[in-house]
């Protein structure tokens, strides 16, 4: 979540960014579990397959980040 603090990536630079060399399947289920919490969203919601997809911090995530989680 640290990672999309200040802009929205994609799920490739969120890998680079926690020192990964490659999307892996781990990164793609926490992804996905910080999606289905609340914590992430898309930034284009009607395209999830879309190859410009981005992740963006909901406010429920940056209230998350502020208090430590």
């Amino acid at each position: 979540m640290q990672a999309c603090a200040e802009r929205p990536l994609s799920s490739a630079e969120i890998a680079e960014a926690l020192g990964h060399k490659s999307l892996s399947g781990n990164v793609r289920k926490a992804l996905s579990g910080l999606r289905e919490a609340g914590l992430l969203e898309y930034t284009i919601p009607d395209k999830p397959k879309s190859r410009l997809q981005k992740y963006r911090l909901t406010e429920k995530g940056r209230n998350a980040l502020e208090d430590g989680v």
